[in-house]
């Protein structure tokens, strides 16, 4: 078998569960020494919802997001491809790595590469989802 990602997990100061992910997927630089400039951007974020499968719906309808590598359950959705994914968690499930931290609500703004500029809100959620023509080097995420 293939090993198709490596991570590794880490809190950031507010207590959330931060990963950095290896895709081997992408293309990368042999033989050079690791540095910032190799992240590519941030790959995905997670949104904590009450109705996983009506927020993959929502956002589907909305902003043309398909489920990536078929991850669409009624607990947990991935959204997006390979550059970019919005992880889908019911409030309350409890997440990776050690399944001790349960998905809360909490205020996001993410901007997304898209081809139609456009600002949309997850409804009932502070989650703000941008679609912006073109970004900087590393997409954004606010918390």
């Amino acid at each position: 078998m293939r090993v198709r990602t490596l991570s590794y997990y880490f809190p950031d100061p507010a207590g959330n569960i931060l990963e950095c992910i290896v895709r081997v997927d992408l293309p990368a630089k042999a033989g050079e020494d690791f540095g910032p400039e190799n992240i590519l951007h941030i790959s995905e974020i997670g949104l904590a919802v009450d109705d996983v499968p009506g927020a993959v719906k929502q956002l589907k309808t909305r902003l043309g997001i398909e489920v990536y590598r078929d991850s669409a359950f009624e607990d947990f959705a991935q959204l997006g491809d390979i550059n970019g994914v919005l992880v889908l968690a019911k409030r309350g499930r409890l997440l990776a790595p050690d399944e001790r931290q349960p998905a809360v609500v909490s205020p996001v703004r993410v901007s997304i590469l898209g081809a139609l500029a456009q600002q949309i809100t997850l409804e009932p959620y502070p989650y703000v989802l941008e679609v912006v023509p073109h970004l900087p080097r590393f997409f954004e995420a606010r918390h």
